[in-house]
């Protein structure tokens, strides 16, 4: 099965905060992410802010996107 492979690693985590931060490399290219999740009424919301380049940061936020809505769904 065909993919783009990139090696990741998790620089911090703050459970009390439901927080967590983590680095992705393909290559040269680091992308740097925080996740946040909070609740939010009767159930949670989430952020994501990332840190890159642009062109890559465009490419994987739709991505990012599609996948946090799996998690937190209205």
């Amino acid at each position: 099965m065909g993919g783009v492979r990139a090696a990741f690693a998790v620089d911090a985590v703050d459970h009390d905060r439901r927080t967590w931060a983590w680095r992705v490399r393909l290559g040269p290219i680091v992308l740097r992410l925080h996740h946040e999740v909070r609740a939010d009424g009767g159930g949670s919301a989430t952020r994501l802010t990332m840190d890159g380049p642009k062109l890559m940061l465009l490419a994987y936020a739709p991505l990012a996107r599609l996948a946090l809505r799996r998690l937190v769904r209205p």
